[in-house]
């Protein structure tokens, strides 16, 4: 004997599904479009991560080329999207000042000529 599958009509479920249960309380957060592009931007950069640490690691250079590629399509996204949200307000960057760069900088030079060239 087959198996009877029972199934309300989708209007019907999805009006179960929008009522919270008794003794539950509706579920009232919304996203802000701030809310989705910030998750966008850090799924962006997981990715990035992902794709770099591909290309590290790549032993074929096919693969590698195709990686690179992939890995350069999705910088520029990311970037896109900062700017995007930077327009916006959304992303606040501090303004160094002059002698913070002076700093950063001197500090490069300095740890870069204690690596050895070895090309």
């Amino acid at each position: 004997m087959p198996e009877q599958q029972w199934s309300q009509p989708q209007s019907q479920q999805q009006n179960l599904m929008a009522q919270p249960s008794a003794g539950q309380q509706a579920n009232t957060t919304q996203f802000t479009d701030r809310d989705r592009i910030s998750d966008l931007l850090a799924m962006e950069k997981w990715i990035c991560n992902g794709y770099n640490t591909a290309c590290n690691e790549a032993s074929h250079r096919a693969l590698y080329d195709d990686w690179k590629r992939i890995l350069s399509d999705h910088h520029e996204c990311q970037y896109k999207i900062f700017e995007t949200m930077y327009s916006k307000g959304w992303y606040k960057l501090k303004a160094a000042d002059q002698q913070e760069v002076s700093q950063v900088y001197q500090t490069f030079t300095q740890n870069q000529a204690q690596i050895p060239k070895t090309w």
